[in-house]
């Protein structure tokens, strides 16, 4: 984090910092072993209790750890609970474990502001939970929950893609309302908004293995994303957002690596035949994300790999770029 910290300062350029401690699984625990890092990312059940014992020491340290990140990266912007709602719409909503997540959120806010009372600090929500993954979904209780965080305003963590339509079809961008990213400030006008993250897939994605491989799922091209960016921008100018924060810059994997079915093979991984990308797939297919399938763990990575501006080699997606540098100009 230091080294990181250093890199980033030397950008010379605001920094968003955004922080996890648990959506509906725990974010994993680091541990020193014998002057080894060991990153353990089971060591708690979805759905954490945080009212039993051990859990007031995770609240502290995590405070602990929110307040060192701030000093160390400096940032303008910084996100300490990310897509809290997740918890509360997952794990039960208003139980006496969600209300001890509050107060530590709520902590790690005072504390935060108390180092760094120049930072904004604010919670992001995930908007598709919130709306229950329905185009004109509105969950009232849900955001009253939220309302009770402490915050200089509210995060928008929106993926529409994985919303689909009556029939089970994934939607597109084009089906999205024209209030899909602003509907919290047009029933909450009092509420400051940024995008925290958001993003589209740039190309169709296949998951399962070479017995059984789903393509198209779904199906994307660039032209969704370079419009769904569109869509953000307009949505940020009507409900003057603070900040607008696409998932990412580059891609993480190709698109060949999307659209590829790999053979399904467990540790160490002899049948993929040294292809880095197949071992990459079956690692987290056996990892497993937040406790859910194999397929959706691969979902997401592939996902989340292909939604950059620019493609895993570098070169730029003209059309989204230049939309981009339009804005930064401005």
């Amino acid at each position: 984090m230091e080294q990181l910290a250093t890199e980033v300062a030397a950008t010379g350029k605001p920094v968003l910092l955004e922080l996890g401690l648990v959506r509906t699984g725990m974010v994993a625990r680091a541990v020193d072993e014998n002057g080894e890092l060991r990153i353990d990312g089971s060591w708690a059940p979805v759905c954490y209790d945080f009212t039993q014992a051990e859990a007031a020491n995770i609240g502290q340290a995590y405070i602990n750890y929110a307040v060192w990140m701030a000093n160390k990266f400096n940032p303008k912007y910084l996100v300490n609970f990310i897509e809290a709602n997740l918890y509360y719409a997952d794990c039960g909503g208003p139980t006496p474990s969600w209300d001890v997540l509050v107060a530590i959120q709520k902590s790690a806010y005072d504390a935060i502001k108390a180092a760094r009372p120049q930072t904004t600090v604010f919670p992001s929500i995930h908007i598709e939970t919130l709306y229950a993954y329905q185009l004109d979904g509105w969950e009232q209780e849900q955001y009253d929950a939220i309302s009770a965080l402490n915050r200089d305003l509210i995060g928008i963590s929106s993926y529409p893609f994985g919303i689909t339509d009556e029939l089970g079809v994934p939607i597109t961008p084009y089906d999205l309302p024209a209030d899909y990213l602003v509907r919290i400030k047009l029933r909450h006008p009092e509420e400051s908004l940024a995008i925290a993250e958001t993003g589209w897939n740039n190309s169709s994605i296949s998951i399962g293995d070479t017995q059984n491989c789903i393509r198209d799922f779904p199906y994307s091209q660039e032209s969704f994303a370079r419009d769904y960016l569109t869509l953000v921008f307009a949505s940020a100018y009507f409900a003057e957002f603070q900040v607008v924060n696409w998932w990412s810059m580059a891609d993480s994997l190709g698109n060949d690596v999307q659209s590829t079915c790999y053979v399904r093979e467990f540790a160490p991984y002899t049948a993929c035949a040294g292809d880095p990308w197949c071992v990459v797939v079956n690692f987290i297919k056996d990892v497993s994300f937040e406790g859910n399938s194999e397929l959706f763990s691969e979902l997401v990575q592939k996902a989340f790999g292909g939604m950059g501006l620019k493609r895993y080699d570098g070169s730029e997606r003209t059309e989204i770029m230049q939309i981009w540098r339009d804005e930064l100009a401005k």
